[in-house]
């Protein structure tokens, strides 16, 4: 690894460490101050801010779909194609539905006087949608998106894809594998949110306890630092693409963390939890196939 390659590993490890700490110090102080559920950027990540655990799966089923149409055995290529097509479809589907779930149920808060953050509550997350408008919108994404990734691979030789399709598999896995942990630790090991302690809201019978007793883990920092996987699309020639992606994912994942601190989903260690989880599977996932967030040399 590089000099780059070790300085964004030292800033990812050095503030999700200081992060921990100041969560550790002032957990309960932190969400107190800060905490608004009508927060327009904490609704802004809420409603959207989901969309990296989608778009890693949606890029890496639209190379295999490209990387089929590229086999000379039909059966293999139709296999291919067809699957990575309806497997982008799908991952696209839960994109918009993210979206259209948090943004009608916002719009239902509005009309029903609740703060706009009760999209995330229990007593809030209610909301009835067009099945067709999501298929519409899912198949306007899948379209504009196999374009522009069409476009990006037409130039790429086929060693260059074959190597791509590695990559594509680890991105899956890393999506995929990092919202389990999550969601496994969110149902057996799990506490109240802000929104629910009686330290902060009076009306709430919820306790606030210490991250190194019980831990909720958020489920839309999880998706946002998917984001992190995004370098690795970069070609492995392309330094400052990789750069570009590296540091863009990251500070997109510290946006989603502190607006869901903001919105009053979840403690600051809840967040820094999620960061780290994402980290180290998208790190052990990335070596395991011979890469780096930022490579020391153009890989040949």
């Amino acid at each position: 690894m590089n000099t780059s390659g070790k300085k964004f590993l030292g800033i990812l490890i050095g503030i999700s460490a200081l992060l921990l700490i100041i969560a550790s110090l002032g957990d309960l102080q932190i969400s107190k101050m800060v905490m608004d559920q009508n927060s327009i950027f904490g609704n802004l990540f809420q409603i959207f801010g989901m969309f990296p655990s989608a778009l890693i799966p949606f890029i890496s089923a639209e190379i295999i779909f490209i990387y089929g149409l590229r086999q000379d055995n039909q059966l293999t290529k139709w296999i291919l194609a067809i699957s990575g097509l309806g497997f982008a479809y799908w991952s696209a589907w839960g994109w918009v539905d993210g979206w259209m779930f948090y943004g009608v149920t916002t719009l239902n808060n509005i009309k029903n006087h609740q703060p706009l953050g009760a999209a995330n509550n229990s007593i809030g997350a209610t909301a009835t949608y067009s099945f067709g408008l999501e298929a519409l919108f899912t198949f306007i994404i899948l379209v504009i998106g196999t374009f522009l990734i069409y476009r990006w691979l037409s130039k790429k030789t086929y060693e260059e894809l074959s190597q791509l399709i590695i990559v594509a598999i680890a991105g899956i896995a890393v999506v995929y594998v990092s919202n389990s942990i999550v969601n496994m630790m969110k149902v057996n090991w799990g506490r109240f949110r802000p929104y629910e302690v009686k330290e902060i809201v009076s009306s709430t019978k919820g306790t606030f306890t210490n991250w190194w007793h019980l831990n909720g883990q958020t489920g839309h920092t999880i998706a946002a630092a998917a984001a992190l996987f995004l370098p690795f699309f970069a070609d492995r020639k392309n330094l400052k693409g990789q750069k570009i992606l590296a540091y863009s994912g990251f500070v997109f994942t510290l946006l989603m963390m502190a607006a869901r601190v903001r919105i009053g989903a979840h403690f600051l260690s809840d967040t820094t939890m999620s960061l780290i989880i994402a980290s180290l599977v998208t790190f052990v996932a990335t070596k395991a196939i011979g890469y780096s967030f930022i490579e020391e040399e153009s890989l040949n």
